[in-house]
């Protein structure tokens, strides 16, 4: 039985080269151990930060977009 997550199916997307544009909701919180939404690299992905909010006390916004 084969499983995807949300994680695994973003790091194949990432390692493919297939994602142009991130956004991501960050709270400042520590859980513990997960899933890492990025996977490792052979080389750096070249984000351009775009456009960032504070959403609330706790949470930022976050919009990358890939250099090429």
């Amino acid at each position: 039985m084969v499983s995807i997550d949300g994680a695994a199916l973003a790091a194949d997307a990432i390692a493919e080269d297939l994602i142009d544009e991130y956004r991501q909701f960050v709270c400042a919180i520590i859980l513990g151990n997960g899933t890492p939404y990025f996977p490792p690299l052979a080389k750096p992905l070249g984000l351009r930060l775009t456009e960032s909010r504070t959403v609330n006390s706790r949470v930022v916004y976050l919009r990358y977009q890939r250099i090429r």
